[in-house]
């Protein structure tokens, strides 16, 4: 079985895609307390090390996307750079973001559907003297994500 090739997950956040995307990447972060023992109460030798357990505390993710600069018109069928900035500069920084599969892109038995709910933490533009002009947004967990497989139909 080959594996799905990654021009086939997008992104989507609030029912549009982002326009002309280069790269996405989703990573989910736990942060642990670790419970270890006790300082010994009297004189009791310290014994040998032990192993180190954890429990989880909170848990986290990030989302960014990498895409092409466009000078397009505001509310287009996708969204644009313009579209996220003018979303930030509004305040309206919280949303609900889709990565997921490309319905109908590929021979696959599934579709993938994360949705997560996010806020906008950064939007950044790139200008280079040589090549096009690409920009990246960086999403931040806000609550649970769930997972969806969807049998293809």
């Amino acid at each position: 079985m080959a594996s799905l090739a990654g021009k086939l997950l997008r992104v989507k956040f609030d029912d549009k895609y982002i326009k002309c995307q280069l790269d996405a990447s989703l990573n989910f972060n736990n942060t642990f307390d670790e419970e270890g023992d006790c300082k010994p109460e009297d004189e009791t030798l310290v014994g040998e090390g032990t192993w180190v357990t954890r429990a989880l505390e909170t848990q986290d993710f990030t989302l960014t996307v990498n895409h092409r600069l466009f000078l397009d018109a505001l509310g287009g069928a996708s969204l644009s750079q313009a579209d996220l900035i003018a979303l930030n500069i509004s305040g309206n920084v919280y949303g609900e973001a889709e990565f997921l599969s490309t319905p109908g892109q590929h021979n696959e038995a599934n579709n993938l559907v994360i949705t997560l709910p996010v806020v906008i933490s950064s939007i950044g533009l790139e200008a280079p003297a040589t090549g096009r002009a690409s920009g990246s947004i960086e999403f931040l967990g806000n609550g649970k994500p769930t997972q969806s497989i969807l049998p293809v139909v």
